[in-house]
């Protein structure tokens, strides 16, 4: 079982993050874009779904994506606001790819 196996495992090592490279001039909003990620998975991401709004939301992080990665991540609030925006990508993505409703998911 899975406490057996767990019990047997090397503790995991700490995680540090790795500040990608800085290009001058480009500065985004972090803050602001965080809060676009977030409105974007409650509207697109929700338990209630539809092709079209996940499309439209998987296009807004895939330009936040855009606008974060070549601006240099040099603070763990930028390293999560990245984050927050690769998850979202991949939840809207496995989303689309899923026709049918599951558990508490509807699909329209």
């Amino acid at each position: 079982c899975a406490t057996h196996i767990n019990h047997h495992l090397p503790p995991p090592r700490p995680l540090t993050p790795t500040a990608m490279p800085s290009y001058p001039g480009v500065s985004p909003d972090f803050p602001g874009l965080v809060r676009e990620i977030k409105h974007t998975m409650q509207t697109h991401a929700g338990i209630i779904r539809n092709a079209a709004g996940m499309a439209a939301g998987l296009r807004t992080l895939e330009r936040v994506i855009d606008l974060m990665e070549p601006a240099g991540l040099t603070s763990p609030e930028e390293v999560e606001a990245f984050n927050m925006a690769l998850v979202g990508r991949e939840i809207l993505r496995a989303a689309l790819d899923r026709k049918e409703s599951v558990g508490a998911h509807w699909v329209e």
